[in-house]
């Protein structure tokens, strides 16, 4: 029997997880004809959508490219500033009016200019799109999109240490851990440690005080999984002592007494544990 299987649920919440829907009142309507010469400029998605930057950086580069790279073509630029405002209401984020591609080029790297005013820690999210006059309206391609939807964020972690991260929950069926190689970053800042996307997509943060115990920034955080019939998966602090997290010096290794849930109940308690490489 599967850790999934013994799911403690109330009958009638795991029944409604039988049941979907799909709504008939969609938003999509045909795209307008475009253009008649057959441009196509696009923001390529392979790049991210996630800026990380360190407290000194003023700015930041994407790349705009376009399907032709025959005879010089300039494209005005579109923004969507969601919440990238300084105190005055004035953008925190510069972008070129328009970009130039000459003769033969297909694709052109672009400068956004950030403000010194931007928060740490704290995202924002800009758009960047081409007019509709200078795109396709049915892309050949997933990449070749006409917007790209950046989140900015400023922050100071660093890699603190690698090692080998260790999961019981996702262990085989013999019983055997799940492991794999991991970094664990560290901001001076916040004085904060923190695992990114480590074995389903974890992302957690926390410290550790004096007497060598683990504090964790929230108290709930997604493992990034999504369960077929239960949803999303997360993990809380444990509240039991035989799952209590922790650092030993003495073998250089963290462990994480982790609750896993769904909406619908709790899987129980597992330790998940990252070992510092020698």
């Amino acid at each position: 029997m599967t850790k999934f299987s013994k799911l403690m649920i109330f009958p009638l919440l795991a029944a409604a997880f039988a049941f979907c829907s799909c709504s008939d009142d969609d938003d999509w309507s045909a795209g307008k004809q475009t253009n008649a010469e057959g441009i196509n400029v696009y923001l390529p998605t392979s790049e991210g959508a996630s800026m990380t930057l360190s407290p000194s950086d003023k700015s930041f580069t994407i790349n705009v490219a376009r399907s032709s790279a025959s005879g010089e073509l300039t494209v005005p630029l579109k923004t969507a500033n969601a919440n990238g405002y300084d105190k005055d209401g004035k953008s925190l984020f510069t972008v070129p009016e328009s970009v130039t591609f000459a003769n033969g080029e297909k694709e052109k790297t672009i400068t956004v200019e950030c403000s010194d005013n931007m928060e740490m820690f704290k995202t924002y999210r800009l758009t960047i799109s081409v007019p509709e006059e200078y795109t396709l309206a049915y892309a050949d391609s997933v990449e070749n999109l006409p917007r790209k939807e950046l989140n900015i964020i400023k922050e100071d972690y660093k890699s603190f240490a690698t090692g080998t991260y260790y999961s019981d929950f996702w262990a085989d069926d013999d019983g055997t851990p799940y492991e794999e190689s991991a970094t664990l970053e560290y901001s001076e800042i916040k004085k904060m440690y923190r695992f990114s996307n480590v074995v389903t997509g974890e992302t957690f943060t926390f410290s550790v005080d004096e007497d060598n115990k683990i504090v964790f920034g929230d108290s709930k955080y997604s493992t990034g999984y999504i369960h077929p019939s239960y949803g999303n998966i997360y993990i809380s602090p444990s509240e039991d002592d035989e799952y209590t997290s922790y650092y030993d010096p003495d073998t250089k290794t963290f462990y994480f007494g982790w609750e896993y849930t769904v909406s619908a109940g709790s899987f129980g308690d597992y330790y998940e544990w990252f070992k510092v490489a020698e």
